[in-house]
This record gives C-alpha cells, sequence and structure tokens, in this order.
C-alpha cells in the first residue's frame, strides 16, 4: 500500500495503523520535491506496494514480507514533508531497518514519536506524543516567557500548540502544559492569566479522514 496526503494528522495516523504488522521502519523528512522519486525507487524495489491489502496478506501468510509507503507532502511548499517506509519483517539488507516496538528505535516525526501507552480499563493503545526532549524545551520557554513578560510570543506559541495534532499522547501533554502556564502565570504575576489558551481540542479519529491509497 502507498498512501499519500497533504494532512499531517491523516499520515500520522496511517503510520500508527501499520505499527502492529509492519514494526520494521525507514524514515525521513524531506523536501516534498524528492518525495516522488523516493516513490518510484520503494515501487520498483518492492512491487507489494501497488497491490491491494488483500495481496499483502496472502504474502505475508506464505511466509513473505509485505510493505506499507505513507508519505506526507505539506500544501507549503518551502516545508518539508516526510516519509515512512514499513515492513512486516526485517528482511532484506538494502535498508537501515529500525524496529517502532523497541523504545531505543520509536518512529519519530515532526518533533512528535509514536508509542504505546497504557488505558484505563482497556488494553494499551499506540498513539503520537511530544517528543521529551522538544517537549523539555517548550515548556523551558513557556515558563521564561511568563516570567519575563514576553507576552507577544507567548500568546503566538499558544495559538500553534491549539494546533498540534490531537493524538491522545499530543493531548495530555498540551494539558499538562495549560495547567503549567496558568499555575506560574498567576504565582509570577499576581494576577489572573489570560485566555489564550482554546477551551477544546480537536481529536484525531478514522472518521475525520477520507483515507485513500493511492495506487
Amino acid at each position: 500500500m502507498v498512501y499519500v496526503t497533504d494532512s499531517l494528522s491523516a499520515a500520522l495516523l496511517s503510520v500508527l495503523d501499520g505499527i502492529k504488522v509492519h514494526p520494521f521502519f525507514v524514515s525521513a523528512e524531506l523536501h516534498p520535491d524528492k518525495l516522488d522519486a523516493l516513490r518510484a525507487k520503494y515501487e520498483s524495489r518492492y512491487p507489494d506496494l501497488v497491490r491491494d491489502r488483500f495481496f499483502a496478506l496472502r504474502l505475508r501468510k506464505s511466509g513473505e514480507p509485505s510493505h506499507r509507503l505513507i508519505i506526507y507532502t505539506p500544501k507549503d511548499d518551502s516545508s518539508e514533508g516526510f516519509f515512512v517506509l514499513q515492513a512486516s519483517s526485517e528482511h532484506d539488507k538494502t535498508e537501515p531497518w529500525k524496529n517502532a516496538l523497541s523504545r531505543h528505535e520509536r518512529i519519530t516525526l515532526y518533533g512528535y514519536e509514536a508509542v504505546c501507552l497504557p488505558r484505563l480499563g482497556q488494553p494499551s493503545a499506540w498513539t503520537w506524543r511530544i517528543e521529551k526532549s522538544r517537549y523539555k524545551r517548550d515548556f523551558s520557554k513557556m515558563l521564561d516567557a511568563i516570567d519575563k513578560r514576553k507576552d507577544k510570543w507567548l500568546q503566538e506559541w499558544v495559538k500553534k500548540a491549539a494546533y498540534w495534532p490531537g493524538f491522545v499522547g499530543v493531548r495530555l501533554q498540551t494539558a499538562a502544559l495549560k495547567k503549567a502556564f496558568y499555575g506560574r502565570f498567576f504565582r509570577v504575576r499576581g494576577e489572573a492569566p489570560p485566555e489564550w489558551w482554546p477551551e477544546k481540542r480537536l481529536w484525531v479519529t478514522r472518521r475525520v479522514f477520507k483515507r485513500r491509497p493511492v495506487k
């Protein structure tokens, strides 16, 4: 399967969909101009990419690997896109495969990492969260902006945070940042914080997207 989209959330969701069956991967962030050639290369190397999921299932049942290719092409040509090639087994040495099931080799894209988180009363589920180093950096910058009254920067940062992909892991981190924002603001300035944070965040669900593999 090849899936190409200009929606970041849809691309990240498609990557999650493949992890359990196709845990081995290679990925990179690239300029959109390079993604067409990369797609052609992988379709030539792994012909099952241009077949449907039933063909992929038959391959795996016969002991052969199957593959998925997810390509994100942003609407803004000045931004980098990315690709993730996923495989059901570490079957050849032509690619530097990593294992997404290992916490030392997580899929990381645009500062987000794919993780499997526990759920109360339910099985664990795969989601995306802000990479730890980026989260710590954003947390530190937010506190510094509050302390030094960099309100213009702070308001712009909060506005961007409202549009982070609405996966469970990201929502939990955003909620923690929001709580810290209000607490720090009141302690440092002795006044009620401005209501910059949106009341609700969009959830990423499969019903939001028309996710059609490109053949």
